[in-house]
């Protein structure tokens, strides 16, 4: 593997950097504290650093697990218990892997995408071997910052029951990982960002004000991470918060298994009242049809097309168009672009049918939240999004719906070029 990746070393990637240890800091506990208004579901993490010492991750697991509360402690690769022959607590307690890309592969990587499965399945492999040998256990469970296509292909590979973004901004609901083949694969991924900030699953400071956060944000999700490092004092806290607050609201607490079988399953929405308005704007037809136009004639797509929209612009124009055509105009999401570039499987164009491209639309488009996916599945397609977009303007403009390699306009550039939807 070093010799594959031997060409990858320079300046660390975004996937590499340390997530950071306390991502907000909030005001002062109001008083009263809020109280839980309707039952939700948390999964509990104990994030371990490579020196923390046995006697400190054992007195922060013993108060959440003699409240029987489900853990999933997160180890790195390079943590080694200073106690021969320890063991984690089997009661209640899960282990997963905390990693960064550079930490998991052994050397800076300045290029995810252009890592292969091989080199993924290879260290992967050896970061679970680490992790099992320092806590005798298996771990089931990955978290690591958001990977590309192919990383999230090789983990479900590997089949790891739960892939936990370490990405503060994604509040996007639980989903199962892409498989190869444009499969539905196995492994949950579950978010750890709400739709009202970019704090993410650690508890900041003070512990009160940050545990209040989660009383007033994890009703509407469909389940909420709840992440602490190994402090005791931390784990005390919690413990009070879930007995006096959550418990008595009819909060579960999720295992691995619970989110395995639950995240799953069709999504839990929250109730209408409580979700999160998106900011949309709106695209008229006239201008989706102009940019279509240029979009079927492109071989490498343009940063700015006829109409003056963005290529993010045009993808969820033309989506709603397909999912309820007729109209004048449409409200589209603000959403932003891909955040990696996927590499094209087609040898040839495909041809697609008008009702899988109706379907893809329909299905991606009320889920989006930050950002447009890099790969969509048509039918038993999976497409760059690039291709979508040709296939949706060959569509648009009454031709059939057809795919074929096509490059973004600079795959080296953030978002490659493709700019986000412009709020008005």
């Amino acid at each position: 593997m070093m010799a594959t990746l031997g060409w990858l070393w320079t300046a660390t990637y975004a996937l590499a950097a340390t997530p950071p240890r306390v991502p907000c800091t909030y005001g002062a506990p109001t008083n009263p504290r809020p109280e839980a208004t309707s039952p939700a579901r948390v999964l509990i993490e104990v994030r371990v650093d490579p020196d923390t010492p046995v006697a400190t991750l054992d007195a922060t697991l013993g108060p959440l697990v003699d409240a029987g509360l489900p853990v999933v402690v997160l180890v790195p690769i390079d943590w080694t218990p200073d106690t021969p022959g320890y063991a984690l607590p089997s009661r209640a307690v899960d282990v997963g892997l905390l990693t960064t890309l550079d930490d998991l592969v052994g050397q800076p990587i300045a290029d995810p995408g252009a890592m292969f499965m091989s080199d993924w399945r290879s260290a992967l492999k050896q970061g679970r071997r680490a992790v099992q040998k320092a806590t005798g256990v298996r771990p089931r469970v990955l978290a690591m910052p958001t990977p590309p296509v192919t990383g999230e292909l090789a983990i479900d590979d590997a089949g790891l029951q739960v892939f936990l973004p370490i990405d503060p901004g994604n509040a996007a609901p639980p989903r199962r990982a892409r498989a190869a083949g444009g499969r539905t694969g196995r492994t949950r991924i579950v978010t750890e960002g709400v739709s009202s900030d970019q704090c993410g699953a650690l508890l900041g400071a003070p512990l009160q004000s940050a545990l209040d956060r989660v009383t007033l944000t994890a009703p509407a999700k469909v389940v909420s991470r709840v992440a602490l490092p190994a402090d005791p004092e931390a784990a005390r806290a919690l413990v009070l918060w879930w007995r006096t607050v959550a418990q008595p609201a009819e909060w579960r607490a999720w295992s691995v298994s619970t989110a395995y079988v639950r995240a799953g399953a069709p999504p839990l929405a929250p109730k209408p009242e409580e979700a999160a308005v998106t900011p949309g704007i709106t695209i008229e037809t006239t201008r989706l049809t102009d940019a279509s136009s240029a979009i079927v004639a492109a071989k490498r797509l343009p940063r700015l097309l006829p109409g003056e929209l963005n290529l993010t612009e045009a993808l969820v124009g033309l989506m709603a168009v397909v999912t309820d055509p007729g109209h004048e105009a449409y409200t589209v999401p603000v959403v932003g672009p891909p955040h990696d570039q996927a590499r094209s499987t087609l040898n040839a164009p495909v041809r697609l049918s008008d009702d899988a491209m109706r379907a893809a639309a329909e299905r991606l488009l009320p889920a989006l939240q930050t950002s447009v996916p890099s790969l969509v599945t048509v039918g038993e397609h999976t497409l760059t999004t690039a291709e979508f977009l040709l296939a949706l303007a060959h569509m648009h403009r009454g031709e059939a719906a057809t795919a074929r390699a096509v490059g973004s306009p600079d795959p080296y550039a953030p978002g490659a070029g493709w700019g986000s939807v412009r709020s008005p």
